[in-house]
């Protein structure tokens, strides 16, 4: 464990959330909607990223745009802007599904009993032992080193936003780079219009010559025509991956480190994913007195999950007793419900009875 912590884990909870006992959790505001996180400056500096080229875009290609088109470009970029801007600071202060420090137990697990497992559709998935939030990690979760916090479904930090991608907040970041990509599209179009609209006014034909002595006459256009272009392909390269990574019900994390070379326990088809995805509701936030967290010792950690949430996970696990396996029998938050067949669902349960 790294010596000194970040500054979202300097702060002490709520008193309704954990016991009094003293532990490091994200700085919240607003009446505890809304988490602020360890990058503040970078957060800045993709603010000031996006807003110069609307500058330009109103100073230098509006202008050059005939009347016609000028209110139509104008509400397009503004809309567009909006949607960048809502995204991003949406994304940036929510809570991205950080599962509150659990009180630290007398006796900490050692040896096999730091990690249990979960069946899910077949597949035995690991749930490690966390030793800085004292708690088995559900599945999906890992601990971000940088905001030093366990993050439910965590697919990664982004410093842009200046907080964890996970549970919560990974639709909002689709639609944050959906919508930066787009609007690096349109200030790549509105510079080339303005551009050829100036080559126009000169009575010039287009071509290398005429776009070079263009671009030494008006830079600004120029440069805001490169910027669009070295923006626009990064994003539109990060939205495909994302957009892949919905299609299979991958994380950015477990798509990295390989988890699931064979089989992924999560998918259920590409069509239930993507409408999974964006028709499922968003979980209450574990912090603040959204809503209380409840010491579990050595169990594993699970919110309460939704009443139709399918029951069709089972715990193996060496140190669990019949009660815990009972009772935290359900799946992750935010994810399909994954349907056993009854014939393999018999066999874990008959096969822990035997142990017990």
């Amino acid at each position: 464990m790294a010596e000194s912590f970040s500054f979202l884990s300097r702060l002490h909870f709520s008193s309704r959330c954990l016991s009094a006992s003293a532990v490091k959790t994200p700085r919240l505001c607003c009446g505890n909607r809304c988490l602020a996180g360890p990058e503040p400056g970078v957060l800045l500096f993709a603010v000031f990223l996006l807003s110069a080229p609307a500058i330009l875009l109103c100073h230098d290609v509006l202008p050059r745009l005939s009347e016609g088109i000028q209110v139509k470009a104008a509400a397009g970029f503004a809309l567009l802007l909006a949607a960048v801007f809502g995204t991003l600071f949406t994304t940036a202060f929510s809570d991205p599904g950080i599962i509150p420090r659990q009180p630290r137990p007398e006796e900490l697990p050692s040896g096999p009993s730091r990690v249990k497992f979960v069946v899910i559709n077949g597949v035995s998935v690991p749930q490690k032992w966390c030793t800085t939030c004292c708690l088995f990690r559900p599945p999906r979760t890992k601990h971000c080193s940088t905001c030093d916090n366990c993050v439910q479904r965590f697919d990664h930090h982004c410093p842009w936003v200046s907080n964890c991608i996970g549970q919560r907040n990974y639709r909002v970041f689709f639609f944050f780079v959906f919508f930066a990509a787009l609007y690096a599209l349109a200030v790549v179009v509105g510079a080339g219009a303005a551009i050829i609209a100036e080559i126009h006014s000169k009575d010039l034909e287009i071509s290398l010559e005429s776009l070079w002595q263009t671009a030494r006459d008006c830079p600004r256009l120029a440069g805001l025509f490169v910027y669009g272009v070295c923006c626009c392909i990064p994003l539109a390269n990060l939205c495909c991956f994302n957009f892949y990574l919905i299609l299979n019900n991958l994380t950015t994390n477990e798509d990295v480190l390989q988890l699931f070379p064979e089989r992924n326990p999560y998918s259920l088809g590409c069509l239930t994913n993507i409408f999974y995805f964006f028709s499922h509701r968003v979980e209450p936030s574990l912090l603040g007195d959204a809503r209380p967290a409840r010491s579990l010792g050595n169990a594993p950690f699970f919110s309460e999950p939704p009443a139709e949430r399918s029951k069709a996970s089972l715990f193996e696990s060496p140190t669990a007793s019949r009660q815990q396996l009972e009772r935290h029998c359900v799946l992750p938050l935010s994810d399909p419900p994954c349907v056993q067949t009854p014939a393999s669902a018999r066999g874990v349960r008959s096969s822990f009875s035997a142990q017990v």
